[in-house]
């Protein structure tokens, strides 16, 4: 007897062939299709940018800077596309462009030409430009050091939510660089930049929380967030996390917690700190 449903007239142990058009998961893809589907794409992309669209300029640009969308690596002729593009205006080629004058990548290494490209960019609202020609004044990089402005730039980039800006600039505001001490306004940016979710600032505002540093003093909050970073992979919330649990510190104290976490610190590199807990706990 048939497996299937008996009632049927058709016998489907004698038709163990998929018809024609009913396989579920369709026909196989022609591996040669593909390939010359991928050809087309790349050169109507170099057709668009070489008639001069921007999007298609920057596009070949990166593609070329990263070996990406089917090309090779070719660090000389991205620049000379992202060039094509920056001078059009495209804020994301500005930024690019600067990159890699900055580090010499495709070209003759030009810091002055870099940060002349990252202003441009910034001043269009890319972030990422923000950042760095705010960092290199701040530290002086590649320009003359002008903290005070620097920090403006840095401002502008953390808003956007840009995560080293953030860091940077909350840092800089606590230790009054290029700006007044503000321990309050340091602790607010490393909040936000806790709630975009980003590991370093949940451990920057844990440690904020955990000490009372520009904010209410709250143990308890600060363990939420070391967890959070430490899930993450960050080693200095794993560390303090630890220490947290085997001391009892804003939660209930847990030894086995407290050394799967010095363990996991430990982990590639590690602390020195978590290594000699590890032995301490481990006579207990």
């Amino acid at each position: 007897m048939s497996q299937h449903d008996d009632k049927s007239p058709f016998d489907w142990d004698k038709w163990p062939f998929i018809l024609p058009g009913c396989d579920p998961d369709g026909p196989e893809e022609d591996e040669s299709s593909v390939d010359l589907s991928a050809s087309m794409e790349k050169k109507t992309l170099r057709r668009d940018a070489e008639i001069g669209l921007v999007s298609a300029q920057l596009e070949l640009g990166l593609n070329l800077l990263y070996g990406k969308g089917g090309f090779a690596e070719d660090p000389q002729e991205a620049v000379k596309w992202l060039r094509a593009a920056a001078e059009q205006g495209d804020a994301e080629a500005q930024f690019n462009l600067g990159y890699c004058l900055q580090r010499g990548i495709g070209c003759k290494k030009n810091p002055r030409k870099a940060m002349w490209w990252f202003h441009a960019a910034a001043k269009q609202g890319n972030a990422e430009a923000q950042y760095e020609f705010g960092d290199c004044l701040v530290r002086g990089i590649d320009c003359k050091k002008n903290p005070q402005l620097g920090m403006r730039w840095l401002r502008r980039a953390a808003r956007q939510g840009h995560e080293t800006a953030l860091n940077n600039y909350a840092v800089n505001l606590s230790l009054g660089i290029g700006c007044p001490k503000n321990p309050e306004k340091s602790a607010r940016y490393h909040r936000m930049g806790a709630k975009l979710g980003y590991a370093i600032e949940q451990y920057n505002w844990a440690i904020c929380l955990l000490n009372g540093n520009g904010c209410k003093k709250d143990p308890e909050e600060a363990v939420k967030w070391f967890q959070m970073a430490a899930e993450k992979g960050d080693k200095d919330a794993q560390l303090k996390l630890a220490n947290c649990l085997e001391n009892g510190i804003g939660c209930k104290r847990d030894v086995d917690k407290a050394l799967f976490w010095y363990r996991k610190s430990i982990e590639g590199w590690g602390w020195e700190e978590a290594r000699e807990a590890i032995r301490r706990l481990e006579q207990k």
